[in-house]
């Protein structure tokens, strides 16, 4: 439990430069005063993300327009992933 609440922590302060993520870290840090084997099991699989992309960056633009429309983007990204997840909870 210990090292859940320590992976947590650090991935929360690792969502300041990784947005990608901060939905999932806020999520699994719901359980942080019971984990269960399949939090700790998603916290690895987020790892696991983090390390395949670690190359990748989000470059935000000195328009104001085209970071709107990134924003827009991930929150309909972040919706739809949420729809996929309520379907399968209640076909």
């Amino acid at each position: 439990m210990r090292k859940y609440r320590q992976i947590i922590g650090s991935l929360l302060y690792l969502t300041i430069s990784r947005h990608d993520i901060a939905y999932s870290i806020n999520v699994m840090a719901r359980y942080i005063q019971k984990p269960y084997e399949a939090h700790l099991n998603g916290v690895n699989r987020i790892l696991k993300y983090l390390k395949g992309t670690s190359n990748l960056t989000l470059e935000y633009s000195s328009n104001p327009k085209v970071n709107m429309d990134i924003m827009i983007v991930i929150v309909l990204w972040k919706m739809y992933i949420e729809s996929l997840r309520v379907d399968i909870i209640f076909p």
